[in-house]
């Protein structure tokens, strides 16, 4: 009988925009990445370069953000880069392009406080759940062209990373007990997953081996904690970080 294989998932934040920066909810709207976002994408290709990390298969979501960031990241590699409409942002709805504020003040209209701001569905935005549905099927196709022993980047989005997150805590088991899982993926940050599955593409387990790792932006430290104070402003008040 066949024995379970595994494969490596490396996911990747898109690098940072104006509207990060100027806290307006992106959602699905295509938003090119500011200078700053393009040089911390050099800063990860550089990174993944001198560790001589090499990967398989590439994705991206089809939104510019990240597209271009995967393919600054991969840039003279030889990657064919995949672009995936199921690795897009969670839509936002008739709020993407407003300000952190209209969203927080919609969900308090609607009943929600600072822990449940994530679960509000603004008119014409996509549930949580269909997010989660876009997630597990795109890494059940993932099973289907994977081989063991194989390395994938996907370049995505906060709300995306951390659903595939969630995912391997609930559904594979992973050990997630001394970390932050659902804290939104800073810009260029790195996670790695080892997957387990079994010859019929059933994915069984996961390790996490790296999570929201910058290393790549040390040297940028001083204009990361400028962004890192806007984050944790937003974030003190359960605002969706990843519709920014």
């Amino acid at each position: 009988m066949s024995q379970p294989a595994t494969f490596f998932l490396t996911l990747v934040r898109h690098g940072l925009t104006a509207a990060n920066r100027a806290k307006i909810l992106q959602g699905q709207q295509d938003i090119e990445l500011c200078d700053f976002g393009r040089c911390q994408a050099h800063r990860l290709a550089h990174h993944f370069e001198t560790l001589n990390v090499k990967f398989d298969f590439v994705f991206s979501s089809d939104l510019s953000r990240a597209y271009e960031t995967c393919q600054i990241v991969v840039d003279g590699s030889g990657n064919e880069v995949v672009v995936d409409n199921r690795l897009r942002e969670r839509g936002y709805g008739n709020l993407e392009g407003k300000s952190v504020d209209v969203l927080r003040d919609e969900a308090k209209k609607a009943g929600f406080d600072h822990r449940t701001y994530g679960a509000f569905t603004p008119k014409g935005a996509e549930s949580l759940t269909e997010v989660k549905d876009r997630v597990q099927s795109f890494l059940n196709h993932l099973t289907g062209v994977v081989r063991p022993g194989q390395h994938v980047l996907v370049v995505t989005h906060g709300g995306v990373i951390r659903e595939f997150i969630r995912n391997f805590r609930d559904r594979l088991r992973c050990d997630l007990s001394e970390k932050e899982p659902l804290k939104v993926t800073p810009n260029t940050g790195v996670n790695v997953f080892r997957i387990c599955y079994n010859p019929s593409g059933k994915l069984l387990i996961a390790d996490c081996l790296k999570m929201h790792d910058v290393m790549h932006l040390e040297s940028l430290v001083d204009q990361i904690e400028d962004v890192a104070k806007d984050t944790i402003s937003v974030m003190s008040d359960g605002v969706p970080l990843e519709a920014l």
